[in-house]
């Protein structure tokens, strides 16, 4: 994967929800990979073994 990606984070424990912000998110053709997670745990455990920058 390009480095160059940038990245956006969605956290919300409601799939629905996560499943209609990716579609339209998907529809604004913005560039950006959209990283999903149910809670904030799992998303703490992706960024230790993802090291990404805080930006």
């Amino acid at each position: 994967m390009n480095g160059n990606i940038k990245k956006k984070i969605l956290v919300d424990d409601d799939e629905d929800n996560r499943f209609l912000f990716a579609e339209a998110f998907e529809d604004l053709k913005v560039g950006a990979e959209l990283l999903l997670f149910e809670d904030g745990l799992t998303l703490l455990e992706y960024l230790k073994k993802n090291r990404l920058p805080f930006r």
